[in-house]
């Protein structure tokens, strides 16, 4: 007898002395035919016994890959009462097309088309699939229905912005109750607790301790790599809050609890910065990420200048409401265009694996300038009989109508002008200290001037305080016309402006008139 066999599809292991039998392995996947032909047979006595024709046959033969389940291990939590659990077991190899078959249905059923819906009881059964070309063919899996014994929140990241979204990452694991049901395949040894494959479906109780940092969403995470399911929370608020988990299944209560962090986008209290050669400022940062309580010493910071005109000194402010922000002194040496630079963030660790914006970082451009500009400014009086009522007047005063560049003061009281600096493009300086500033009155006999400017932080209508300049004229009782000028020189560098020059015309009357002013810019 011969018979021949494909070289590829397989490997001969052992034959008989005659081939009538061939014990094969098969080497890969496909379609062939295997031809066998007896061309005699032999007597008792040995004789062979030819045959005319020879006998020949063929047989067509089809190599399907073996069957797999995938996943082969369902473990789902039990819930007498919700929302049963569906999950699909894909088959792969074979011919394509299986039958299923479950033991016990009351733990867990499968459909034709291989969908596995947990059932209301606990238990645990095994699901067969057959191929309809071979049921010999099959592939076996596991389902478990077990009651949650433990739970732990798993999550990689635990900060966010105000604002943002974070993930809660959630693992359950469910206790084998029956000595009957072993462990899954693939494990070593008897095991009690075994993890869910699926828990997004499962009832929580969540609670957050402060409330108004972090509020949950509506929905839930479905199941991924490490973990069967999980929750949604927001920030709403900036500050650190205790997130807990409960679930309670058949007067059996578990629970999880974790820390997160919610923190506002890190931001400067300002983004544009003008000052004299050797005048400095403090610039605030406020937000972005805090140190963790259980972990400070994976907070880190830096300040830095970029440019080489600035340094740059932190600052330590004590005072309340500080503990969010960050202080940084910055003074200039050279002129030209800088920036104050700051980023901060936390680590990864064991607590946060993953810190959300790892660091961030917030720009401040800071311009060593020399001053273009001068304007002066009179501050209403707050002794002026104006404060009166209108209603209070029988005969109200007449406005008075001066010349555009001539202000009416009181000679009987003390006024106040104040000065601001500006640059070339017209931005206000934040310090010009720095510079040497005269004050002259042509008659000192009407206006007197006091020794000393003082200098003060006042808010602009940009809503942040700049460098004022404050000089008091005290009034002497004379009526008559004077001019109060003001003379600015910056620090020595090598420019041609050096000094700034603005005056303003004052007329001094008697009686309690309001005073009208007009800023009078005039450079040199």
């Amino acid at each position: 007898m011969t018979i021949e066999l494909s070289d590829w599809l397989f490997n001969v292991l052992e034959s008989s002395t005659n081939s009538s039998y061939h014990v094969v392995e098969t080497l890969g996947t496909g379609r062939t035919t295997v031809r066998a032909a007896l061309f005699s047979v032999l007597t008792e006595d040995g004789i062979a016994l030819p045959l005319i024709p020879p006998i020949r046959a063929e047989q067509e033969v089809e190599i399907y890959a073996p069957l797999t389940l995938r996943p082969c291990i369902f473990v789902f939590p039990w819930q007498p009462e919700g929302p049963l659990y569906q999950h699909h077991m894909k088959v792969e190899g074979g011919s394509g097309v299986v039958t299923w078959s479950v033991s016990d249905s009351d733990v867990a059923v499968v459909t034709v088309k291989g969908e596995v819906i947990a059932g209301k009881r606990r238990g645990f059964v095994k699901i067969q699939a057959s191929d309809t070309r071979n049921p010999l063919h099959t592939a076996s899996g596991q389902v478990f229905v077990l009651r949650p014994d433990r739970v732990e929140l798993l999550p990689k990241r635990r900060d966010c912005r105000v604002g943002e979204s974070i993930t809660l990452p959630l693992a359950i694991w469910g206790v084998q109750e029956e000595e009957n049901q072993g462990p899954p395949q693939g494990s070593s040894g008897p095991q009690t607790l075994l993890e869910m494959t699926d828990c997004s479906l499962i009832t929580l109780h969540i609670s957050t301790e402060p409330l108004g940092v972090f509020t949950p969403l509506p929905g839930s995470v479905g199941p991924g790599p490490g973990f069967c399911g999980g929750l949604l929370l927001e920030a709403v608020g900036q500050g650190h809050t205790l997130v807990s988990i409960t679930m309670e299944t058949e007067h059996h209560k578990i629970t999880s609890m974790l820390r997160l962090v919610a923190y506002s986008p890190l931001k400067a209290l300002v983004s544009d910065v003008v000052l004299s050669l050797g005048a400095s400022r403090l610039v605030v940062f406020e937000g972005g990420p805090q140190p963790w309580s259980h972990a400070p010493g994976r907070f880190h910071s830096e300040g830095r200048a970029e440019g080489k005109g600035l340094t740059v000194e932190a600052v330590s402010l004590s005072e309340p409401g500080r503990a969010q922000q960050h202080t940084f002194r910055v003074t200039c040496h050279t002129l030209g265009e800088n920036w104050l630079v700051f980023r901060c963030g936390n680590s990864p660790g064991s607590l946060n694996q993953e810190p959300g914006e790892a660091v961030e970082e917030s720009r401040v451009r800071v311009d060593c300038s020399t001053p273009a500009t001068l304007s002066l400014s009179l501050l209403p009086s707050t002794s002026s009989p104006l404060s009166i009522p209108p209603s209070h007047l029988s005969h109200p005063c007449p406005q008075p109508h001066y010349p555009s560049s001539l202000w009416s003061l009181s000679c009987s009281r003390n006024s106040l002008l104040q000065l601001a600096v500006f640059d070339h493009r017209g931005v206000q300086f934040d310090n010009f200290s720095s510079c040497s500033v005269n004050w002259l009155s042509s008659n000192s006999s009407l206006l007197s001037l006091s020794t000393h400017m003082g200098l003060v932080d006042t808010q602009t209508s940009s809503r942040h305080s700049k460098l004022h300049g404050r000089q008091v004229l005290h009034a002497h009782d004379h009526t008559g016309t004077v001019t109060i000028t003001v003379a600015l020189t910056a620090a020595q560098v090598t420019v041609g402006v050096m000094g700034h020059t603005t005056d303003c015309l004052f007329e001094s009357e008697t009686g309690g008139g309001r005073a009208v002013g007009q800023t009078c810019y005039n450079p040199l």
